[in-house]
């Protein structure tokens, strides 16, 4: 899919300081399906931020320069946190892995404010910093901020684009920060720096057999024409820019609704998070009248037989459509079974990238 003409070129082009892109870069790899994903909106949106994380946490009695060698030493060990993105040089989208970068930092004293000005302040700079994005060329897509609010006390906002990370690599990553940090204040090295080398997970899917994969998700799409739209949001284009006004709610069950709902769970071997997802396609159902309905679900994507994947950081999940066909003469748990044995089935094929499903499927 690359030429060496074109690596050679890409190679041979020199970088802002004057060193060789080829002197830098130690590795190069295609994007996983989400990654993929992401990078199109990131570049259809305009830099829109959709897809801009933020960690903000207050540190007390740190050493600011252990922790800045802390956060560098992690960098190190994590073949995606020292990763840039090249959409366009080639005929495909690439991930470039550099040797060595640069941790970008941000500090500002605001001891001279009371505690309500910090407050305002602080808001007011994560918001402006989440808001600046990232060119997807800059290697880290991440930025520190260590904002002092008093004696050895910090605000840190960790900024990052959601291309790098998952939800279950976020808490990983700081663990291991803590755990350098403890082992520099102690006087320690460090340990001994193991790699972790992103690019074996796309080696992994590479490995997989896409023909197998193309005939499953055929299968398990057919009977569906279309997808799966609320009345009220238009089959227009506009919808995919992120135009209009998102928001967030949460439901809360109680105890005794909670027990309700596990205890049916467990009568019937059923996973709670087949039974939400089942309410979810039932719900959708109701709304647009469709007999069959789908719509995405997160998967972690981590392979039980990749090495240490459970310590791992990266983008490793993945969205896959579910398929929900609703037999008004079909018992509830009959149907709920059907759908937790067909998620059991698309799990062997996880790795497809969503893009390449709606090809095969024509949805």
């Amino acid at each position: 899919q690359i030429s060496y003409q074109e690596l050679d070129n890409y190679f041979s082009a020199r970088l802002a300081d004057g060193r060789l892109r080829g002197q830098v870069v130690e590795d190069i790899y295609r994007l996983s399906g989400l990654q993929e994903g992401m990078l199109f909106h990131g570049l259809y949106e305009h830099g829109h931020s959709s897809y801009i994380e933020q960690v903000s946490c207050r540190l007390r009695g740190v050493d600011k320069d252990i922790f800045i060698r802390s956060w560098e030493s992690v960098i190190r060990r994590h073949s995606i946190l020292r990763s840039g993105f090249e959409p366009g040089f080639f005929g495909i989208p690439v991930q470039c892995v550099y040797s060595d970068v640069v941790l970008p930092l941000y500090e500002a004293d605001y001891r001279g404010l009371d505690a309500s000005a910090q407050s305002s302040a602080i808001g007011a700079y994560a918001e402006q910093d989440r808001r600046r994005g990232f060119s997807f060329d800059e290697v880290p897509l991440l930025r520190l901020s260590l904002l002092q609010t008093g004696h050895m006390e910090y605000r840190m906002i960790w900024t990052y684009h959601h291309l790098l990370l998952d939800g279950w690599s976020t808490p990983l990553l700081v663990e291991e920060l803590l755990e350098v940090y403890e082992q520099l204040s102690s006087g320690a090295a460090g340990g001994d720096i193991m790699i972790d080398e992103y690019g074996d997970y796309i080696r992994y899917m590479d490995s997989k057999d896409a023909g197998s994969s193309q005939s499953y998700w055929r299968e398990y799409l057919s009977g569906l024409e279309t997808g799966s739209l609320l009345p009220f949001i238009g089959p227009s284009a506009v919808r995919t820019k992120g135009v209009g006004e998102y928001k967030e709610l949460s439901l809360r069950l109680d105890a005794s609704e909670s027990v309700q709902v596990e205890s049916y769970g467990q009568k019937h071997r059923l996973t709670v998070n087949t039974i939400m997802q089942g309410v979810w396609a039932y719900l959708l159902h109701s709304y647009t009248g469709q007999s069959d309905v789908v719509y995405g679900v997160t998967v972690s994507g981590r392979p039980d037989d990749l090495a240490g994947v459970e310590r791992r950081i990266g983008m490793y999940i993945n969205t896959l459509p579910l398929h929900g066909h609703i037999e008004p003469s079909m018992g509830i748990v009959e149907w709920l079974t059907g759908i937790q044995a067909s998620q059991l089935a698309s799990r062997e094929h996880q790795y497809s990238s969503l893009s390449d499903i709606q090809q095969w499927t024509g949805i």
